[in-house]
């Protein structure tokens, strides 16, 4: 859009240089992308943001800068319309078939005009303004397009069918010549003005050659309407035309705008054009002058932390052509039609801070006010310490598709049937919602071997969908590992293959990082894991997951041929139990013993039994327990593994005898050999 100033100058007095103007505009959503200077005139190019349609205008814009200057503002005349009826019964008549389409339709019958060109004045205006001038009618409809916004269009009225308008969708095959000469056909959305006859219009876009204003017009129709903004941009794209008009009713015109868009277009033909009104027929709603927002000036100052008072507030709405009614703390504030885009509280805070100047708001920090931590906060701790700790043991962190298939489901010992499945799956391969993080893990591990990488180690942290107890869909949030191939190795230590000792260090990690005693892991089996290497994870009592070589048959469904590991946690139980205050102790003062046993057992005994059975039988003076070597082969007899442990004995605040140290560690032995039949090597 250009803006002559010198034109801009008949509502409101410029006085600062251009450039100065076009940055104040910029804050009102006009932004100034040119300034020009044409023939001695200075001209503004400038693009208007969506929510500010009433820009779109000469008047908008001189409102504008009478709001950020503070000057007073000289709106054009718009005069009342005088109608001089015939005896000729139905002069006019219009018909709205759709009121959705176009809620409101005037339209002014005029006779006895005489088309000549337009006075220079509006001529140069005209030309400023990038449109060329045609002639005296067709230019004042411009004319007033510019000046207030709304677009206006001229019939012949002498060429429309029993003088009659119907404002209607377009019919199957119907086709109309455009003022720019090309023939169109339109479709069935298509929002049309007819006469009793055929489309002379394409409605808030251009209107057909037959009924073209020309130099032996005489009776004028002249259309001023509102149309629904949706409709004409349908209509726009459908056919690929656009036009001024088209452009401001896509954005949505002032509706009050309509009458005096129409009242101001009569008032210059009559003067310019000659002739006289002979009806006027006003069809469809009435439209709303203005709306109410309640406005709290206390909220002003809160939002912006800028101490401004009612006074200067009220003032600053003043500028803005809002009307005040004051109701204690709150202010009901009447927004007129054209200001579409003030519809909240927040609007018009905006608009206070903008005349205020933004310059003038100080930049704070928000005061935050400490909160007690959240369960939210408890799981994102946590899974930030989880992260640390996994990756610090060497894992990669994988992020794996939620959704997988009835193959890797009932690859992995699940029944389909106990699976969540989604209602419209894009595949086949992602079906179902994911009971367990494992196969995407594999999948993840598989791509990355086939990529000539020795081996690898990773873990994820998200979702699985299982069934509650009532077969409602539970999300849950489980952290999983895979690890198969060879761990790094270095110049001091070779490569050795990754194996359950491994992720059984991980996840003892993770848990003991959430502040959790050590989890236990007890024997039990599981469909996709191989017999004999398969545990359940238990936290401080509960069940929390599992541990095991996956089933060599699953691996090589997933195309790998090294021996892989797995494990999985639910870690919203986990996060459950953890507690993040630490609990430091004074270091000791006392002297440690430390007295060595290396024991005959069965392999089958469980380890984490051994452990509860020797820190208890060494009470409270055994305050370190550690397994530094395990032997299976020719020197034990079959089925059985030698195990050697260090056991440190400290009394906290004296210095122990050989005599208490030998007690505790014989109440050891025998509990030992009492429940694991363990002899001594």
């Amino acid at each position: 859009m250009r803006i002559p100033l010198g034109w801009l100058n008949d509502y409101i007095k410029i006085t600062e240089p251009p450039e100065t103007l076009a940055k104040k505009l910029t804050l009102a959503g006009l932004e100034v992308t040119a300034v020009l200077r044409v023939g001695g005139e200075t001209i503004l190019e400038t693009e208007v943001t969506p929510n500010r349609a009433d820009l779109l205008s000469l008047v908008g814009v001189a409102r504008e800068v009478a709001a950020i200057t503070g000057r007073k503002l000289r709106l054009p005349r718009v005069p009342s319309v005088a109608v001089r009826r015939t005896h000729r019964p139905h002069a006019l008549a219009i018909r709205l078939e759709d009121k959705a389409g176009c809620p409101r339709y005037i339209g002014t019958l005029i006779e006895g005009v005489r088309i000549a060109p337009s006075p220079s004045w509006m001529a140069r205006r005209l030309e400023a303004a990038g449109i060329r001038p045609i002639n005296n009618v067709v230019d004042i409809t411009n004319y007033v397009l510019l000046e207030w916004g709304q677009p206006l269009h001229a019939f012949d009225a002498s060429k429309l069918a029993d003088a009659t308008i119907i404002v209607r969708r377009a019919k199957s095959g119907e086709t109309i010549t455009t003022l720019d000469g090309a023939s169109r056909s339109l479709l069935s959305h298509a929002l049309v003005i007819a006469d009793r006859k055929h489309p002379v219009a394409v409605a808030g876009i251009m209107g057909g050659r037959a009924t073209e204003v020309g130099a032996s017009t005489t009776r004028l129709l002249l259309e001023s309407a509102c149309f629904d903004p949706a409709v004409v941009r349908r209509g726009s794209r459908a056919l690929g035309l656009a036009s001024a008009s088209s452009y401001r009713f896509e954005r949505g015109i002032d509706p009050v705008g309509v009458e005096v868009g129409a009242a101001r277009a009569v008032g210059l033909i009559l003067r310019w054009a000659g002739g006289q009104v002979v009806e006027r027929v006003d069809e469809g709603l009435q439209p709303k002058t203005s709306t109410t927002v309640v406005l709290h000036p206390a909220r002003v100052a809160a939002v912006l932390g800028v101490p401004l008072s009612a006074a200067a507030i009220g003032q600053y709405l003043k500028r803005l052509r809002l009307s005040v009614v004051r109701q204690g703390s709150r202010w009901r504030i009447a927004i007129p039609s054209y200001r579409r885009d003030l519809r909240l509280e927040e609007d018009l805070i905006e608009e206070v801070a903008r005349l205020h100047g933004y310059e003038r708001i100080p930049a704070t920090l928000p005061a935050l006010a400490a909160t007690p931590p959240t369960t939210a906060s408890t799981s994102r701790r946590a899974a930030e310490l989880a992260r640390e700790a996994c990756t610090a043991a060497g894992c990669d962190e994988a992020m794996t598709y939620g959704l997988v298939s009835r193959r890797l489901i009932e690859g992995m010992g699940h029944r389909a049937a106990e699976a969540i499945r989604v209602r419209n799956p894009v595949s086949q391969e992602q079906e179902f919602l994911r009971p367990t993080l494992l196969p995407g893990l594999l999948q993840s591990a598989a791509a990355n071997l086939h990529r000539q990488r020795a081996g690898i180690a990773l873990f994820e942290l998200g979702h699985i969908f299982v069934r509650g107890t009532e077969g409602q869909v539970l999300e849950q949030q489980a952290l999983g590992w895979v690890a198969a191939g060879l761990r790094p190795g270095s110049w001091q230590q070779p490569s050795l293959p990754y194996d359950l000792w491994f992720l059984k260090g991980v996840v003892t990690t993770v848990a003991q990082r959430c502040g959790l005693a050590p989890p236990s892991l007890v024997p039990q089996a599981f469909p996709w894991l191989a017999s004999g290497t398969a545990g359940a994870w238990f936290v401080e009592g509960g069940a929390c997951g599992w541990l095991g070589q996956v089933a060599p048959a699953i691996a090589e469904a997933f195309d790998l041929k090294v021996p892989v590991y797995a494990a999985e946690l639910s870690f919203d139980r986990l996060v459950a139990k953890a507690t993040f205050v630490k609990k430091f102790q004074p270091l000791p003062r006392t002297p440690f013993v430390r007295r060595d046993l290396s024991l005959l057992v069965e392999q089958t005994a469980i380890y984490d039994e051994l452990l509860s059975a020797i820190r208890t039988a060494g009470g409270a003076l055994l305050v370190e327990i550690l397994l530094f070597d395990r032997y299976t082969g020719s020197q034990v007899p079959a089925g059985m593994q030698s195990l050697s442990f260090a056991l440190i004995y400290r009394h906290p605040t004296k210095t122990l005898t050989d005599a208490e140290v030998t007690a505790a560690h014989q109440a050891v032995l025998q509990a030992l050999t009492a429940r694991f039949h363990a002899t001594i090597r």
